[in-house]
């Protein structure tokens, strides 16, 4: 019910009224307050698709109609009763969505269910609810989907009744991450529906699906002048930094949220300034001054009409410094040439190279013939960063030569 229910009834009854309720009807919708509302908080988290929105006309109006009819044909019932048609109906949608050629070009390669199953066996996931699982470049969530039926059968086997109990081990447990926007979007649904009526439990605070828009290998740092260190991330807008200590405390997510809060409504520097001191006291000065400066440029690009994604894609970003280590990491990882990659993630990620002498090791071997992968630094920066010690991995391997 939750994706085709009542949201479609409310758009399609909008559309009726006028096309002024009807725009307010999919704003409410992109600003997540429909999924919110039964408590999942980052389902939608940015406006990457939102578009549409301010260029608002005739034809895009057409359009929205167009496809609310089409999924006003879907039985609701059919999330529940037949999940795997729905789950393979969000991954065709998204191969359909984003072009071969696109997908050929981040090294994406789907992964039938069949193949992830036999990856989780050989590594001997079996569910159990006291280990963790990571797919680092989840694409649409084959493996979290899977992982997830595997926790749901473990529970089943081992007498776990309390579904409030389950609901929090899997969110736990269960994790993926990945570069792209539409297919994060792809896995929370898919996991949401992987989750079937354990959402039924989710607490009166909310939950989190744990997916999240990041790059698995690379978050950068650097050390201020001041001699603290700090996490960056590099945008079209600039580079927007985070001190490493709200990192190593563990509240990240809540800062960006009252940096949120604040820029919606139009706290003054100071005020925002005493905020932190009042909610995160324990923060040295030097941390609270790097805060405020971040709090000073998503102010900014607020008045510009840019600010709606920061907050939450650094939130997503650094996500990868707080999971902590997996019992398993899985994953057909994305192959792409090193000669491919843009320039500028070449020189960005030189340093890991070096650091796992990549470079150093494929120099010269087979009189040229072999070429360097990006599938080779994401194997290596995934078993270091993610994989606990005595963890297991398992990463598929391409064949390109067939």
């Amino acid at each position: 019910m939750l994706f085709f229910g009542s949201p479609l009834q409310r758009i399609e009854s909008a559309y009726y009224r006028s096309r002024g309720d009807l725009k307010d009807e999919l704003l409410e919708l992109e600003e997540r307050g429909i999924i919110a509302k039964i408590g999942i908080r980052n389902f939608l988290e940015a406006d990457y698709f939102a578009w549409y929105l301010d260029d608002w006309n005739e034809d895009v109006v057409k359009d929205v109609t167009e496809i609310v009819k089409k999924l006003s044909d879907y039985d609701p019932a059919t999330v529940e009763l037949e999940p795997d048609r729905v789950k393979i109906l969000f991954k065709q949608s998204y191969q359909n969505l984003v072009p071969k050629r696109v997908r050929h070009d981040i090294g994406e390669h789907f992964t039938p269910y069949w193949l992830a199953e036999l990856v989780l066996k050989v590594v001997e996931y079996d569910g159990n609810l006291e280990r963790r699982v990571l797919d680092p470049a989840c694409d649409s969530g084959t493996f979290l989907v899977l992982a997830i039926k595997e926790a749901k059968s473990y529970a089943e086997e081992h007498f776990v009744t309390d579904k409030s109990e389950l609901l929090r081990k899997i969110g736990g447990n269960v994790t993926g991450i990945d570069l792209n926007p539409l297919a994060v979007l792809a896995s929370r649904a898919n996991y949401v529906i992987a989750l079937g009526d354990l959402i039924r439990y989710i607490p009166k605070r909310g939950v989190e699906i744990p997916v999240y828009l990041a790059d698995s290998i690379l978050v950068s740092r650097k050390v201020k002048f001041t001699g603290e260190l700090e996490v960056y991330l590099t945008t079209s807008e600039g580079e927007f930094s985070v001190p490493q200590e709200v990192i190593d405390k563990n509240v990240l997510s809540n800062v960006l949220g009252v940096v949120e809060s604040c820029v919606k409504g139009d706290y003054s520097e100071k005020e925002f300034e005493k905020l932190i001191e009042k909610d995160f006291a324990g923060l040295k000065r030097d941390s609270i001054a790097s805060l405020v400066e971040l709090y000073n440029k998503i102010k900014k690009l607020e008045k510009e009409g840019k600010s709606k994604i920061w907050t939450r894609l650094l939130k997503n970003s650094f996500a990868p410094l707080l999971m902590g280590k997996f019992d398993f990491v899985v994953k057909n990882p994305p192959w792409i040439n090193w000669e491919s990659l843009p320039e500028h993630y070449r020189e960005e990620t030189k340093k890991l190279w070096d650091y796992y002498r990549l470079l150093e090791r494929t120099k010269g071997i087979g009189l040229g013939k072999v070429k360097r992968d990006m599938a080779m630094l994401f194997t290596a920066r995934c078993i270091d960063r993610f994989l606990k010690k005595g963890g297991k991995f398992s990463f598929l391997i391409l064949d390109f030569r067939r």
